[in-house]
């Protein structure tokens, strides 16, 4: 196993570089200046010429990666975090990845630096503005989805019986399915099982709404999502088709 070193890793787009005058010979000249004024000893530079920030699918990153889990790298040192990524997801991922193999992240833009107490409250405060915003989509979701259940709009699978109407929003009854559902219920009143009811589709050569075939499982379903509606009746948002 190689010795431990701080790797600076160093990134510009050619379209950066041409709009911002960006380089990566001051991106380096500024790491290493900062490297040597902190003692982080022994460096490698490793640079991503021309590629975007968008993905992590980056020959340098790759490599700075491959280091870092055979626990080859003490401390990544960047200009700024955005020369890592630019994604929240990417940079919770990389800061996972460094804090499990003990590395240490320097940003100079945001004078971070995860091995002191401030710098870790920092990362603490971005996964904490991250959780913040994942529960604030969610409660947006469902305030959106209660609201197209109140006015009979729907999104995803068409429950067995209906079709999206023209309007490509609201349900509409499918006849030969609502005939289906009607045998299914009277067979159900009549104290047939499900694995009974099933059989019996399956015998008339009943397709479900997939096209597949019928088990005791997709009956039951089936019946939940059309539960206390009569024939006509919008079908609940979540209610999967069978």
């Amino acid at each position: 196993m190689r010795s431990k070193r701080t790797v600076l890793y160093i990134r510009v787009s050619s379209e950066e570089q041409a709009r911002e005058g960006v380089s990566l010979a001051d991106q380096e000249t500024r790491l290493k200046g900062y490297s040597l004024a902190m003692n982080l000893g022994a460096v490698e530079v490793v640079r991503d010429e021309g590629w975007s920030a968008k993905s992590l699918r980056r020959p340098g990153v790759e490599a700075l990666l491959s280091a870092v889990r055979k626990g080859e790298v003490a401390a990544v040192v960047v200009a700024k975090l955005d020369r890592l990524t630019r994604s929240r997801k990417d940079l919770e991922d990389l800061l996972a990845l460094f804090a499990s193999r003990g590395v240490a992240l320097h940003s100079l833009g945001e004078r971070l630096d995860t091995s002191s107490a401030s710098g870790r409250f920092f990362i603490a405060m971005l996964g904490a503005l991250a959780a913040l915003e994942r529960e604030q989509v969610g409660e947006r979701t469902s305030a959106a989805m209660g609201h197209l259940k109140m006015t009979g709009k729907t999104t995803g699978s068409t429950p067995y019986g209906w079709r999206l109407a023209a309007d490509g929003s609201t349900l509409e009854a499918l006849p030969e399915e609502q005939e289906v559902l009607a045998d299914m219920r009277a067979m159900r009143g009549a104290g047939r099982s499900l694995r009974f009811i099933a059989g019996a589709l399956t015998a008339r050569n009943v397709p479900t709404k997939r096209g597949g075939r019928w088990s005791a499982e997709t009956v039951r379903s089936t019946l939940k999502s059309a539960e206390g509606r009569p024939a006509g009746a919008p079908a609940p948002l979540s209610a999967a088709a069978a």
